[in-house]
């Protein structure tokens, strides 16, 4: 076999590897890693004609170290239903419901720890009548109480936890007693921030046009100004991805 042939091979090994662990009903141990896949991967090594499905391994280790690395960073149990303390950065832009307010927070700190294990890295929360609209990279600290990201498992629905799990997102709650605090004015993630200016400057532009959130989602993908019945129109005609890549493809031509 010439080179292109073996990295072919490899690829798509790798790739049956990965496709092995998403398919398993449940992320197994690290000890039946080590006394299944560990040996299987050895015997390859040691059979010339099966040595290029080493690749099938790697992809198996790969895809479980990273889901692994996700689950250690999902919220304590110990730590749910508490109210806790937490400070960061505001990592997308805040969705505005009648009743509440909804963001991602990139967490530099909760309950007097740093990210890690049982820490979670990014949080979503809900803000009842907010004082104040937080914006994208603006430095907070709130008071919250939180859980462990989850969701409604009915056949066909929307797989709330896991969207929570694809976007790193360990833990889920809401603002206390409306006790927040803008910290300073270092402000992180740029790009986030280019992108909400011309989302708020799309929604300013046509404020009466029932068209302007599928407008902004074509310009940075934010989909969160398209109403239920555009989105079972986009979803019945196959066209919904188009809302998701668009962002990504208008910015990278500009």
């Amino acid at each position: 076999m010439d080179w292109d042939e073996i990295m072919g091979i490899a690829g798509f090994a790798m790739l049956a590897g990965v496709l092995v662990v998403l398919g398993l009903p449940t992320l197994p141990s690290g000890q039946v890693l080590m006394l299944v896949v560990l040996p299987l991967a050895v015997l390859t090594c040691l059979l010339r004609r099966t040595r290029i499905l080493i690749f099938l391994f790697i992809g198996i280790g790969w895809c479980w170290w990273s889901a692994q690395g996700l689950l250690a960073l999902r919220l304590a149990p110990e730590l749910e239903g508490r109210d806790l303390k937490v400070s960061g950065w505001v990592a997308s832009i805040p969705q505005s419901h009648p009743d509440y307010t909804s963001f991602e927070l990139a967490v530099q700190q909760l309950d007097g720890r740093s990210p890690g294990h049982g820490i979670p890295k990014r949080i979503r929360l809900s803000w009842s009548k907010a004082s104040r609209i937080p914006a994208p990279g603006e430095h907070w600290v709130f008071h919250v109480r939180l859980k462990q990201p989850c969701g409604y498992m009915n056949p066909g629905g929307f797989d709330y936890e896991g969207w929570l799990f694809r976007h790193g997102i360990g833990a889920t709650g809401y603002v206390i007693h409306d006790q927040a605090e803008r910290l300073d004015d270092a402000l992180r993630f740029p790009l986030l921030r280019a992108c909400s200016a011309v989302f708020f400057a799309i929604q300013q532009a046509l404020p009466d046009n029932e068209f302007a959130g599928v407008a902004a989602a074509l310009a940075v993908g934010e989909r969160c100004g398209i109403d239920a019945r555009q989105w079972r129109t986009f979803q019945n005609t196959g066209t919904a991805h188009l809302l998701s890549i668009s962002g990504l493809h208008i910015g990278l031509a500009t």
